[in-house]
């Protein structure tokens, strides 16, 4: 699974950026991701006074795996008690 992201900066000041995370995805490919990366940026170049300057699809896997793992070891804990 991946998570799009564009990083983009103001043109009046060219080192203010931000993060702009997808609401859509994940995505199950990353080719999907990057489709959607490319309609992100698209919007934002539309917006006043913003540039995309980056982008990146973030694979999620790893952080699903550690945050069930602390579920169960919250819910064990906690049926311990």
């Amino acid at each position: 699974m991946f998570e799009a992201w564009v990083l983009a900066c103001l043109l009046s000041t060219p080192k203010d950026c931000f993060e702009f995370q997808d609401t859509r995805g994940p995505y199950e490919t990353r080719k999907e991701c990057y489709e959607r990366t490319i309609e992100m940026r698209e919007v934002i170049q539309s917006m006043p006074d913003y540039r995309p300057q980056a982008f990146k699809c973030k694979e999620i896997v790893e952080e699903l795996e550690t945050w069930l793992l602390g579920l169960k070891s919250f819910c064990h804990i906690k049926l311990m008690i």
